[in-house]
């Protein structure tokens, strides 16, 4: 039986609530297309009352590892993989108990260096990371060792990425290009378009590191300026699932494009998610407050809740297969 955790990073603490909202599934390019619409906040339950396990993970307060502004983090079968992006860009690996074991390359200008991080992802047992260090695509292995570096022909503006099986998927989430996600292959030669959008440009970004999410063969992507998730089998890239949450007040491309200061002006989007293979969840800003929610995939349905307890930075979901062991 395979062991499924849930990581926050957080600052204070969580919950998760519900609350039963419309689901309208239509036909579409897509192979199902689903609109959510967002109703009426009405429950409320503990983050922690949806798993069997609950556990606080301190870190070590290492002099080499201490951590002070972090952007993003994975786990893996290898430990815990942090981005800190304080004075200068830093991946450190921890275990599974805390315990600080290294530093993932070097800031520098070699080849085996890294100029910036713009994201970083690893592969599920945690023994290759990759860095994309602006237009170049630069694997380390887990004791923090140099593999190889790849420069990516084009400059595409790329913000995230995912290892995948049989590649690395790559995801923009501005506009001013012709696709959001491109699935490359293992050698970079091959290249498979998704997601064509306009090419013209919207001010400001949605910010974040964790838009792209894979598990297993399974992948999920956010499109933060439309409210919209996209879900891909790997195997059947042309089969796509399209959620689109919707509300009298939601982000869209549209409202984006007409109002230069959409960031700050009020409007309901999803601010950060985890995907398991099977839901979504995640919190939202929503009619002027946090809301979490979740996503049923298999029933396309959405449910809503108070955010009450502590307030965590981002999800992380981690699979603890058997399988890989």
């Amino acid at each position: 039986m395979k062991k499924i955790r849930v990581y926050l990073f957080f600052l204070l603490g969580v919950s998760i609530a519900t609350s039963c909202v419309q689901s309208n599934i239509k036909n579409g390019r897509y192979n199902n297309d689903a609109t959510l619409e967002l109703g009426e906040i009405e429950e409320s339950q503990l983050f922690a009352d949806k798993f069997d396990d609950f556990t606080i993970v301190p870190l070590e307060n290492n002099r080499e590892g201490l951590l002070s502004d972090v952007y993003k983090m994975q786990v893996t079968d290898s430990g815990m993989y942090f981005f800190d992006n304080a004075s200068y860009p830093l991946l450190l690996l921890y275990s599974h108990e805390g315990d600080f074991k290294n530093r993932i390359g070097e800031l520098g200008h070699k080849k085996s260096e890294y100029t910036n991080i713009s994201n970083f992802s690893a592969h599920a047992t945690g023994d290759a990371i990759d860095i994309l260090d602006f237009n170049s695509l630069k694997t380390f292995s887990s004791n923090g060792s140099f593999i190889s570096s790849i420069t990516l022909e084009d400059e595409y503006g790329w913000d995230d990425l995912a290892f995948v099986p049989g590649g690395v998927m790559l995801a923009t989430y501005h506009r001013g290009y012709d696709f959001l996600v491109s699935m490359f292959d293992s050698t970079f030669e091959n290249r498979k378009n998704l997601l064509p959008v306009s090419s013209e440009l919207i001010k400001g970004a949605m910010w974040g590191l964790n838009r792209l999410q894979c598990v297993g063969e399974k992948v999920c992507f956010l499109d933060p300026c439309n409210s919209t998730f996209y879900l891909f089998d790997i195997n059947h890239l042309d089969d796509i699932h399209r959620i689109v949450l919707k509300s009298p007040n939601m982000l869209t491309e549209k409202v984006a494009r007409e109002n230069d200061g959409y960031l700050n002006g009020g409007y309901n989007f999803v601010q950060d998610f985890v995907y398991d293979g099977e839901s979504i969840l995640g919190t939202m800003s929503y009619e002027g407050r946090l809301c979490d929610f979740e996503i049923d995939l298999e029933k396309n349905a959405i449910t809503l809740g108070n955010h009450i307890g502590f307030n965590y930075s981002f999800l992380c979901y981690y699979d603890r297969s058997e399988e890989r062991r």
